[in-house]
């Protein structure tokens, strides 16, 4: 197994990923080459005491 990562790693550092800069609506199905961290926090409180969920006991047996 160290072997396949060593490989690996040597194999990457030779044929470094080429990235480009593309506008949103092109970027779909795309990956990022880096984490994308937003700016603001929308909304800007904790919200999630207010989330919840749904769940319909139709279909299932135990409910």
């Amino acid at each position: 197994m160290e072997e396949a990562f060593e490989a690996i790693e040597e194999y990457a550092s030779q044929h470094p990923i080429k990235t480009s800069t593309v506008p949103l609506p092109i970027a779909v199905g795309q990956v990022l080459a880096e984490p994308a961290v937003a700016q603001l926090s929308i909304p800007p409180f904790n919200n999630s005491a207010r989330d919840g969920v749904v769940l319909s006991s139709t279909g299932i047996d135990a409910a």
